[in-house]
């Protein structure tokens, strides 16, 4: 007779061992009994089966060996039919295991299942772990490299006008970013300029020069005939009559010698008094006539020459005096007329 210590199948007078995956408890029994889903024997002649362990499972009757939780997934009890899969966020990158690893910061996994983590993109960031997705830097901000833990700010003299940069870019000549953490970059003022990129503050410009739009990247020298007196000009100044400059970029007029003049504003130079014309003093708009009884003959003077005795100048503006003629003279310099001759009675 069959007994319990050695189930067997009943073939006449004797018993059959019972194959793997299968059991017999009771004695004198015709059959072998399948284990269970999540249950295996891995031994002839069992009596009982063994639950899966842990990471393990058997989803058929029958069975005589359990099988390793693939990777993505897990078993956290015994005699388990079905692995769990690792959630969103979480991942399994090995075998037989029996619960998921977490995702680092930086990292994620979007879908169940998963293997292993990925990394956040460029311009993207995960602060914590077990992070579903990833979240983009905002404007004024960058991740330059994939695995980003966190955004860093645009240094001042850089911006960023989109989300989700991998890097900041410099302000152009002209305009500046006096902050970190930067949208956009400011246009300079007028009156000031910036001549190169990435600076965080403008430069006024210099007497003489001038910026008269914003987001200049250079001064303007004011033009010969003009000048800015102050630093920080956006407008230049026309030289007032009498006074001019002759290059570009000057502060302030010059004034026209003695002897010169200039009628016009914004002159580059001055004009020399004609002959018979004089300028006794600087910045002169006009010469003056040398009067009767004077004259001039060469121009750009300060002064007027008195006629000789015996001559004149009738008019105003003369460059030469006239010889008193016969019965005539001038007894004195500076006459502008010639006197008749008289007798003298004794």
């Amino acid at each position: 007779m069959c007994i319990r210590d050695s189930p067997r199948k009943n073939c006449g007078t004797t018993c059959s061992a019972c194959t793997a995956g299968t059991y017999q408890n009771a004695s004198e029994s015709s059959a072998c009994l399948d284990c269970g889903k999540g249950q295996i024997s891995d031994d002839k002649s069992a009596t009982e089966c063994e639950a899966c362990p842990k990471g393990y499972f058997a989803n058929k009757d029958g069975l005589s060996s359990c099988a390793a939780c693939g990777k993505g997934t897990f078993s956290d009890a015994q005699a388990t039919t079905k692995c769990q899969s690792c959630t969103k966020g979480l991942f399994q990158d090995g075998t037989g295991k029996t619960d998921c690893k977490t995702c680092v910061p930086g990292k994620y996994t979007a879908k169940d299942k998963q293997n292993e983590c990925t990394s956040c993109a460029k311009g993207y960031f995960a602060v914590n772990g077990s992070s579903t997705a990833c979240e983009m830097c905002l404007t004024g901000w960058f991740a330059a490299a994939p695995g980003a833990t966190e955004c860093v700010a645009c240094d001042a003299g850089f911006f960023q006008l989109n989300n989700a940069s991998s890097a900041c870019t410099a302000c152009s000549p002209g305009q500046i970013a006096e902050d970190d953490v930067a949208s956009a970059c400011t246009a300079c003022e007028v009156g000031y300029y910036q001549d190169d990129d990435g600076e965080t503050m403008c430069i006024k410009c210099d007497e003489g020069d001038i910026a008269n739009v914003t987001g200049m990247s250079s001064c303007t020298p004011c033009a010969a005939g003009w000048f800015s007196e102050e630093r920080g000009g956006s407008v230049c100044t026309i030289c007032a009559a009498g006074h001019f400059t002759s290059e570009a970029g000057h502060s302030e007029c010059s004034e026209c010698d003695a002897g010169e003049y200039q009628a016009a504003e914004g002159a580059s130079a001055c004009e020399p008094c004609a002959v018979g014309w004089f300028a006794d003093d600087y910045a002169f708009e006009n010469c003056t006539l040398c009067g009767a009884g004077h004259y001039q003959d060469k121009a750009g003077q300060t002064l007027c020459l008195s006629c000789d005795y015996g001559q004149v100048t009738t008019k105003e503006g003369q460059s030469e005096c006239s010889v008193c003629s016969k019965g005539t003279f001038a007894g004195d310099q500076g006459e502008s007329e010639c006197v008749k001759l008289s007798l003298i009675h004794i």
